[in-house]
């Protein structure tokens, strides 16, 4: 019943979206007032790719966000993201991101420290960040600082505006699916303010749908973000900042579901010295999704969430070469409440309430052997309990070696332990995916990452290269059994089996920085499987995001300070499948029989964007300061698959989007 809903959801959807289908035969066998131009962290070094410790990061900077060409003209943090060596998207258009092999639940994605569970809007088509609100985002893949924990992939820490404007100011966009305002102020000399909002309108076009059904079609979402920061000395800040988002789409007369984050962070900064300052924070995060149906005279209600409450103390302490410390200590109440449901007739279900406490300490030193080694090693202890106590240790190290100027070798290993794990609906970031604990059936998920990489900047750190290669071994993965009920099931420790996984790869990079001409090519050759007993037998299988090759180029040039154009081309492997291969009848019923698991590979994914962007009078004194970008997503029409539905033997390939077209004026004052 709710699988037909969401159905009719998606089809209200697709027509905006470029829907179509075919049939084929399968075989058997620079400005700092503009908030977007503020991603970047201006503490780096121009060198610090090849100086820091730290390897498998991706830095978004202003540059790299503005000129990648976006879908349907919003600039994404996590689309750009999914273009980063060893980082795969998960379906055509979404927000959700494999790292080196692992499944999406394996990230975690902060927003000022406040954990975002569904960081998906409009069914994953954009995320949940406003690029006009973002001061820096950076991804680490895998060897993620000491002081975060809880996943075995990657950590995509994004962060809010933090400056301290002079005046009352502000940017925005208008655009063909949404548009969005940020506004900031200073109050006195001490406090700053900030606050923006950004919001679809689909649903006010559906009104001239020449589909009566679909004007009946609810389509929107909005986000909404404030900051509050207050200086009481050079030595002590407060901040506040909180964000809330929501979709709702469905069918009058049928159902609708509501589905959306809250976030909130509370902050205290304290210097103590030039080697010793603090950071003193309360994170509340929650993620709630509301759904109602009125289908064949049958009325359900679904209410799923989760909600962190998460209290940290974190110090920084510099005491010479040898000492080089960050340490601290955490502690996040987990509140889940999944499947709590009602339907006529069929009565409420089971209370399935989990509540969960987990503590951590950390310790972490980065030790200089010389002017060419550094070493830096750690480890975190924690404790989790949700009837059931685990208490594990989680070491890190990592080394150095400088090979020259402009160029080192670096290696890294880290061991990581997951307790939160997620049940997907399916890979387009479904708001009907459903978080649970380890319990006493499914054990925390655990992980053994190994990397050494090779990194070389050229011509004054105008162009950056590195070469990667890792290999991650990891217990207690889980995968669902064939046929497996996710919906409605509180008892999905037995739709659940659990075993053994492993990933290894090569990454290379190259970019330019700076020049007329800048842009990026990143190439990755990878390879990620699993070994689950009571799954295809017990024998390795690949695992649902595996790609063989991915390789993702962007380009772009200032013309004139006036004109600027971007081209972008993405190519991946296609992500396996399993494939209906036959079927016989049973006494007069139809049983299909299937492949392997993931045998098969949808086809290859490619696409070029292209955009062009016309900054309106750069040469004006006004306050008053415009451009407009027009922008077209899969330039020369590929058809890629979304899904493949099968019947009498044949395939219906269903694809999202074909040559997209959209039109954004950007504005500041």
């Amino acid at each position: 019943m709710f699988g037909r809903i969401w159905g009719v959801m998606m089809l209200s959807v697709l027509p905006l979206c470029g829907y179509g289908q075919d049939i084929f035969a399968i075989d058997e066998d620079g400005d700092t007032s503009i908030a977007i131009e503020e991603i970047v962290v201006s503490s780096r070094a121009s060198d610090a790719n090849v100086t820091g410790m730290e390897m498998g990061v991706s830095r978004l900077d202003a540059s790299l966000l503005r000129k990648i060409p976006a879908l349907m003209g919003e600039v994404d943090v996590v689309k750009a993201v999914q273009m980063m060596p060893g980082v795969q998207m998960t379906s055509e258009g979404g927000s959700g991101f494999s790292v080196r092999g692992g499944s999406p639940d394996q990230n975690l994605i902060l927003l000022d420290d406040a954990v975002v569970y569904n960081p998906s809007h409009l069914m994953g088509f954009f995320s949940v960040f406003n690029n006009d609100f973002v001061s820096s985002a950076e991804l680490y893949k895998g060897d993620m600082p000491l002081r975060y924990g809880g996943r075995l992939s990657s950590l995509l820490e994004v962060n809010t505006i933090d400056r301290q404007p002079r005046r009352f100011s502000g940017t925005g966009g208008i655009g063909l699916i949404s548009s969005r305002v940020t506004l900031e102020g200073p109050i006195g000399e001490r406090t700053s303010w900030h606050v923006g909002g950004r919001r679809s309108y689909a649903d006010l076009f559906l009104v001239f749908a020449p589909d009566k059904e679909m004007r009946k079609a609810i389509l929107h979402f909005f986000d909404l973000n404030a900051k509050l920061t207050h200086r009481f000395s050079t030595n002590d800040v407060l901040e506040a900042s909180g964000y809330w988002g929501q979709d709702a789409f469905g069918m009058a007369d049928m159902g609708a579901m509501r589905y959306g984050n809250g976030a909130a962070t509370v902050a205290w900064r304290h210097r103590y010295s030039d080697g010793l300052s603090s950071r003193l924070a309360f994170n509340f995060s929650d993620f709630t999704l509301r759904m109602y149906s009125d289908v064949e005279e049958l009325n359900a209600k679904l209410h799923n969430s989760l909600r962190d409450f998460q209290l940290r103390l974190d110090f920084d302490h510099r005491a010479g070469r040898y000492f080089n410390l960050t340490y601290g200590v955490e502690s996040t109440l987990h509140h889940l409440q999944p499947n709590d449901a009602v339907a006529m007739g069929l009565g409420e279900m089971p209370d399935a309430t989990q509540n969960a406490l987990e503590g951590t300490v950390y310790v972490s030193n980065e030790h200089e052997l010389g002017s060419v080694l550094t070493l830096r090693y750690g480890a975190r202890l924690t404790l989790f309990h949700n009837g059931m106590t685990y208490v594990t240790a989680e070491p890190r190290a990592g080394l150095l070696a400088r090979t020259g100027a402009h160029a080192s070798v670096k290696a890294s290993w880290s061991y990581n332990t997951q307790f939160l794990q997620l049940a997907n609906n399916s890979s387009s970031g479904s708001p009907l995916d459903i978080w649970f604990t380890a319990g006493p059936d499914i054990r925390p998920q655990k992980s053994h990452l190994v990397s050494v990489g090779y990194f070389q900047n050229l011509r004054n750190d105008m162009f950056a290269l590195s070469a990667e290669v890792y290999w991650k071994g990891m217990r207690n993965v889980i995968d669902f059994k064939d046929g497996a009920n996710l919906l409605l099931n509180n008892d999905l420790e037995q739709e659940i089996r659990s075993g053994r996984g492993e990933s290894y790869g090569l990454e290379l990079s190259a970019s330019k920085e700076r020049g007329a001409w800048t842009g990026f090519i990143n190439y990755t050759l990878s390879r990620s499987e699993r070994t689950i007993e009571g799954i295809n037998g017990g024998r390795t299988f690949l695992a649902p995001f595996d790609k063989t090759h991915s390789l993702n180029l962007s380009v772009s040039w200032a013309i004139s300070p006036a004109w600027e154009v971007s081209l972008s081309w993405v190519y991946g492997t296609g992500n396996p499948t399993t494939y209906p291969i036959g079927q016989y009848d049973i006494g007069g019923l139809t049983v299909i029989r299937y492949s392997d698991r993931n045998a098969y590979r949808f086809p290859d994914y490619h696409r070029m964007d292209a955009s062009a962007t016309w900054h309106i009078r750069p040469y004006s004194k006004r306050r008053w300061r415009s451009e407009l970008n027009i922008s077209i997503y899969n330039v020369y029409n590929k058809k890629n698959p979304w899904m493949i539905n099968f019947t009498e033997g044949r395939s219906e390939m269903i694809y999202l989007f074909g040559i997209l077209p959209s039109i954004t004026y950007n504005f500041r004052f």
